[in-house]
């Protein structure tokens, strides 16, 4: 979250963090998620439309700019879209551009 998150904002991240299996974070802190997957490899076989939505690192996003850029290479028909500014919790913060952005995907798919 964003230094100048509010209370609710932290609370709202607390209750999300606390329903997660033990010792997911630290795996996912530690890059150890993906170890043992090639996921350029996997993501080579997605089939489906595909959309990334992200926002940016410094506001709170967990998916960098080079993230983006690997999901880019790796899915080239895939929608990459960044919302400059956004955290996290972009679909809180922008419902709106979130459903405009998986209806347009919907509709074109």
């Amino acid at each position: 979250l964003p230094p100048e998150a509010g209370e609710a904002a932290v609370q709202t991240m607390a209750d999300q963090v606390s329903r997660v299996a033990p010792g997911t974070l630290e795996d996912a802190f530690s890059n150890r998620l993906w170890q043992g997957f090639e996921l350029g490899a996997l993501l080579r076989q997605v089939t489906t439309p595909t959309l990334l939505i992200h926002g940016d690192v410094g506001s709170g996003a967990a998916v960098s700019e080079d993230d983006a850029e690997f999901v880019r290479q790796q899915l080239p028909a895939a929608r990459v879209i960044r919302i400059p500014n956004a955290g996290h919790l972009f679909p809180v913060d922008h419902p709106a551009f979130t459903l405009q952005s998986i209806e347009d995907l919907l509709r074109t798919s």
